[in-house]
């Protein structure tokens, strides 16, 4: 039986009404009573939860997204617990998705459509840079947060979904192929990167065209897509650019060698296309605590996007600190507009402990402060970050700022 509204899960939750069911979920919004803000439940049916198998591939899926949560277009995952025969995990609450910004507007600009499928090849992007694919890319999980930037979510739940229906042997849960790559219906086990890049062109397509490449029972959907046949792009729209149809139809292709062989390639495409974007060497700094004086300064450079209005107006961090220790960050910013700031740890034992993105907004003529804490391994060794400015889910620097800070025992001087 689904949730009531006014049942409360893990004594946090409080139920407030069901949004939809999927193959394997139920999903819910929810209301979080610690932090008193809206949330998104979403429950495994528990006919897959008595699955051990099916159980630990869901858990080790949704433990995959909760670390890809430092990207700005990836649906962040809040919580994953137990409570009874309920088994689910909390994610933010999203008031619109793209498939009802599809149902309710047919279909959307070109420009529109580019400004959404740039943002998802940079979720994808990220994605597979960590060895993560979607495998369910479709227009109910792509999601807009109230700033009007796309995120992605469900990374791997529609592989999950898949073999609950090969294993239970049950058509009542099958997911839809609408947006499945020929080869992931023939072999899902063996897909790579370029899956996910057709459900990118099939998504693509219908925003331009107002409706689904392909269409009629699941038989029918088969045999268009293992024969490479939809109708062209412009013969349902015929305003849709030249050089949009071609990128469909190369991401599209039924032959995974003949489309973009990753998700930076597809990217590339609009940046090379559309209005060129040029960076500015702006000088900053590092303000470096030492061990044994008060300060020491370096200068820097980093490339900025000219159209940022932002720059970064130096980074404070100690450059030794004892094993164990919980140590700040610090990034001052000036500029004008809403940004995302990210502080990203390439070295797993150096963890990021309050979050690694921080939103920041701009005035004109101030500086903003952006105050990380970092703990330290027990062990000596070497710490290398990354700093990160977004705007609107876009990179505003060419390439991150980074510094290095070392674990070590050393002694201590008084500082005056």
């Amino acid at each position: 039986m689904p949730l009531e509204k006014g049942e409360v899960l893990s004594n946090k939750y409080e139920i407030t009404k069901l949004l939809g069911k999927g193959t394997i979920l139920e999903v819910y919004l929810a209301h979080q009573k610690g932090l008193d803000k809206d949330v998104v439940i979403k429950v495994l049916n528990p006919v897959i939860a008595t699955d051990r198998d099916l159980l630990r591939r869901f858990v080790s899926e949704v433990e995959a997204i909760a670390k890809l949560e430092v990207h700005p277009n990836v649906g962040w995952v809040l919580d994953l617990d137990k409570d009874g025969h309920w088994i689910y995990f909390v994610t933010d609450y999203y008031i619109y998705s793209l498939k009802q910004l599809l149902t309710e507007t047919s279909k959307l600009t070109p420009d529109d459509s580019v400004k959404v499928i740039s943002q998802v090849l940079q979720a994808l992007d990220y994605a597979h840079g960590h060895g993560i694919l979607h495998r369910d890319i479709k227009p109910q999980n792509v999601m807009f947060k109230e700033d009007g930037v796309a995120v992605l979510i469900d990374f791997g739940i529609g592989e999950v979904a898949r073999e609950a229906v090969q294993k239970l042997k049950t058509t009542q849960m099958l997911p839809t192929p609408v947006y499945l790559a020929p080869e992931h219906i023939r072999n899902p086990r063996g897909i790579d990167a370029r899956a996910d890049i057709y459900s990118v062109g099939a998504v693509f397509y219908e925003m331009l065209a107002g409706k689904a490449p392909f269409s009629g029972d699941i038989r029918a959907v088969y045999s268009m897509k293992f024969l490479g046949k939809y109708a062209p792009v412009r013969e349902v729209n015929p305003d849709v650019p030249e050089e949009l149809v071609k990128m469909i139809d190369k991401a599209m292709c039924k032959d995974p060698d003949g489309r973009y062989n990753s998700a930076a390639e597809f990217l590339s495409e609009f940046e090379e296309g559309g209005e060129e974007v040029f960076y500015i060497t702006r000088p900053s700094r590092f303000e470096v605590d030492l061990p044994a004086v008060t300060k020491a300064r370096m200068e820097f450079s980093v490339e900025v996007r000219d159209d940022a209005l932002v720059e970064i107006d130096g980074v404070r961090f100690p450059l030794v600190v004892y094993p164990g220790e919980v140590f700040p960050v610090q990034a001052n910013l000036k500029g004008h507009g809403e940004f995302q700031c990210l502080l990203k740890s390439r070295s797993m034992e150096f963890v990021v402990l309050d979050g690694p993105f921080w939103d920041v907004n701009l005035l004109r003529g101030k500086t903003e402060s952006v105050l990380w804490q970092v703990k330290a391994p027990e062990s000596e060794g070497q710490g290398v970050f990354e700093l990160s400015l977004y705007r609107g889910g876009k990179p505003i620097l060419r390439a991150p700022a980074v510094f290095a800070v070392y674990s070590a025992k050393y002694p201590r001087v008084a500082r005056k």
